[in-house]
């Protein structure tokens, strides 16, 4: 990305300039030679100041680590990895207006966590991660683009208010007793559990199947529906199901999800759970 880089006289700078616009208007007044080598001598400041911060934000790499998602209300928090290879030490820098200022030692790596407080679900876009210091004397504000933040999704909030309900289904419901002898295999169907598979006959022919045992039809598998959580409002329906999700996938549950325009087939795991609830963070605003 274009690296822009800002600069900006702040209040102490302007009143240099008005302070220098002023002696030399005296010294050229009076002929006054003191006040001419006074003004030149804040002059020099003036400029090494501007160099000096110049430079000194100059060669600063960044880039920001995998940010997990959160739930709504939940601190979301962003890790940017600084670093320095030319050799000289970076001072007074301050990542986004939020955080505090912090050195950055030559030839070195520094981690900064950003938070940011989730406030609604769905996606925060992204959005530049800025850098600023008015390092050495403050005359100067320099500002400069570090790194894109990625988008991140922001779960719905928690806090369900209905017991757990699963809505078994003719096509993917399955009752279990569980016995101990191996029957046979037979080939994956999307709601399998995954511990069920047969590795072994996946190296030797290359075809996802999944153990069977005498007197059992399988694992339980069931429904999350919009339609079970009729009696909250909207919003709380969301965070209903949202508990539901995280409930299924505490227990290791085969579930699927059913809400208005999606339906997610069941499935387990880390991937079915996050597809879940993208799902649900991502419904529409409800509309007055």
């Amino acid at each position: 990305m274009n690296k822009r880089l800002s600069i900006r006289l702040t209040l102490s700078g302007v009143v240099l300039v008005i302070v220098l616009f002023l002696i030399q208007l005296l010294a050229i007044n009076y002929s006054n030679n003191l006040l001419f080598t006074f003004g030149f001598m804040l002059v020099s400041i003036f400029l090494i100041s501007f160099w000096l911060g110049l430079r000194n934000m100059k060669a600063i790499q960044a880039s920001c680590q995998h940010v997990e998602p959160v739930h709504a209300g939940q601190l979301l928090k962003f890790h940017l990895i600084l670093s320095e290879d030319k050799g000289l030490g970076r001072y007074q820098l301050q990542v986004l207006d939020d955080t505090g200022q912090s050195d950055l030692v030559a030839h070195s790596q520094q981690s900064i966590e950003l938070p940011q407080l989730t406030q609604v679900r769905g996606s925060i876009e992204q959005r530049d991660a800025t850098v600023r210091s008015d390092w050495p004397l403050g005359f100067f504000m320099f500002k400069r683009s570090l790194c894109t933040l990625p988008e991140v999704l922001v779960y719905p909030a928690t806090g369900g208010r209905l017991p757990l309900i699963t809505m078994l289904s003719d096509a993917q419901a399955q009752h279990q007793e569980a016995v101990d002898s191996l029957a046979g295999l037979r080939a994956y169907q999307p709601g399998d559990n995954m511990r069920r598979i047969h590795w072994r006959a996946l190296a030797r022919n290359e075809q996802l199947q999944v153990r069977q045992f005498e007197g059992e039809q399988g694992d339980p598998s069931g429904w999350l529906s919009w339609d079970d959580t009729s009696e909250l409002p909207y919003e709380a329906r969301i965070s209903c199901l949202t508990d539901w999700v995280l409930e299924c996938d505490r227990q290791g549950r085969i579930f699927g999800l059913r809400i208005p325009g999606n339906e997610i087939a069941p499935e387990s795991g880390v991937k079915q759970r996050h597809r879940c609830l993208s799902a649900l963070a991502n419904m529409p605003e409800l509309v007055v």
